[in-house]
């Protein structure tokens, strides 16, 4: 009989092989899943922080030559150009209508570019009777427009007011267009440009 000796194989052991192969497979795949997992993150908050606007009715500058809504209606010619500075409001009610480009404003003391007018107001030598702000008072149609973004077949356009432009209620805004006066006295703006002072 031949002597029993211990015998050790030479041979790779692949089972190990394999599984240390496939830990570090499943390993990448965790850190690769990490990583695409932080870019949406970060790309979601990014798309949240800054939110998109309608930069096409946007102004770059504030106009000049922007007047009260009881100014801009002296004289108006339908469809003539405006000019308005108001207050985006409508009181205890929403100024926007969900879905639709357009919304309400309003001017008083608060929302002029004139420092002399508003000083006049209530500086001595007041007169109600040509006080712009007074006659706003006393006839409320005088200080209330209408503001509606049009598209190319004069319809008003189908998107929100506040995502279309980044606006929201009791902003003071500059509107520039062209005007009308409504059945019921209130100045209709087809607005062309936007600004927002503050």
């Amino acid at each position: 009989m031949f002597p029993m000796t211990s015998m050790k194989s030479n041979a790779p052991n692949h089972s190990k092989t394999v599984a240390r192969g496939g830990f570090r497979q499943i390993g990448c795949l965790l850190a690769l899943s990490l990583v695409l997992a932080g870019c949406d993150a970060a790309s979601d908050a990014g798309s949240a922080a800054t939110p998109a606007v309608d930069s096409e009715f946007l102004l770059a500058e504030v106009p000049a030559d922007a007047v009260s809504i009881s100014d801009a209606k002296q004289g108006l010619e339908a469809g003539g150009p405006v000019t308005v500075i108001a207050r985006i409001t409508a009181g205890e009610h929403d100024p926007f209508e969900a879905g639709k480009a357009m919304f309400l404003m309003k001017s008083d003391t608060t929302t002029t570019l004139d420092a002399d007018a508003a000083a006049a107001h209530d500086g001595p030598g007041h007169n109600p009777d040509t006080c712009p702000f007074c006659k706003q008072k006393n006839n409320p149609t005088d200080s209330v427009a209408i503001v509606r973004f049009l598209d190319e077949e004069g319809k008003i356009l189908p998107q929100d007011a506040r995502k279309m432009l980044g606006v929201k209620k009791d902003q003071v805004v500059v509107v520039q267009g062209t005007g009308s006066v409504d059945p019921l006295g209130h100045l209709m703006i087809d607005a062309s440009g936007l600004f927002i002072v503050r």
